[in-house]
Formats: C-alpha cells, structure tokens, sequence
C-alpha cells in the first residue's frame, strides 16, 4: 500500500504530531534540536493555512 500523502490526512492527526513535536522541546530553550522542533511546527502552520499561535491554540483546545 503506498503512503498517504499529506491532503489525505485528517486535521487531528496533524494536531497529534503539533502537540508530540511541542512536547518534546524544552521550555524557553533556543538549542538546535527545539530551533528545528519549532521551525517543524511552523512548517506544518503554514501548511493547515495558519499562524503558528492559532495552532497551538488548536492543539491546546483539543
């Protein structure tokens, strides 16, 4: 079976990877490995047409 591409997965499962991707950096840190933790969940704002404080908001309100 070939790999889903990004369209055909739901919201949810991108708010799931939004939230494992926050809780795994460190708080108020700027260290590579939250830089590129942080510049992955902007990635996927941009993607969902969204400012990155409105995902997290989305992720928090789930």
């Amino acid at each position: 079976m070939p790999a889903a591409t990004p369209d055909e997965w739901l919201y949810t499962d991108w708010l799931l990877i939004v939230q494992a991707l926050n809780a795994a950096k460190h708080e108020e840190c700027r260290c590579y490995e939250c830089d590129t933790l942080d510049s992955m969940i902007e990635d996927i704002a941009w993607y969902w047409d969204l400012e990155k404080r409105e995902l997290m908001a989305a992720v928090t309100a789930e």
